[in-house]
């Protein structure tokens, strides 16, 4: 039996910032990030059904969600960019659909700043990401 942890942890005592990991051990990597009013996905590597099964347990709906951010292109980061297509699409690596953006230039997706970050690692354009809304950060 392989256990699934969904973490659902609030940034400070005061916060409308959550972070929130939908994954499955070994098995892909997919994140979200809820301010007041924005909410990415961060990856997408893992089947649709459980992201969306995932998705409701987090109380997250699928259709409110502002964006998609990438991470590198390893597939179980990027399995599922096809069926989360009609979501606009950040990232730093190459990729077929969606706006590349560049490391360490921001940008606003409505009340939450973003900054990718240049990462090190096996594959073109890894990136992490700066996260800022109402005077906090989250790095991921």
């Amino acid at each position: 039996m392989v256990l699934v942890h969904i973490h659902a942890v609030i940034l400070g005592a005061d916060t409308n910032m959550k972070y929130y990991g939908l994954k499955k051990k070994k098995k892909g990597n997919c994140w979200m990030i809820q301010t007041k009013k924005t909410i990415v996905m961060l990856d997408c590597g893992m089947s649709k059904k459980y992201l969306l099964e995932k998705m409701q347990e987090c109380n997250v709906n699928s259709k409110v969600i502002d964006a998609l951010l990438i991470t590198h292109t390893h597939s179980d980061h990027v399995k599922q960019l096809k069926a989360f297509s009609h979501l606009p699409v950040y990232s730093v690596c190459p990729l077929d659909v969606g706006v590349r953006v560049q490391p360490y230039q921001s940008f606003q997706l409505n009340d939450l700043k973003i900054t990718p970050l240049a990462a090190s690692h096996d594959a073109e354009g890894c990136c992490g990401y700066l996260f800022e809304n109402e005077g906090q950060k989250l790095l991921y």
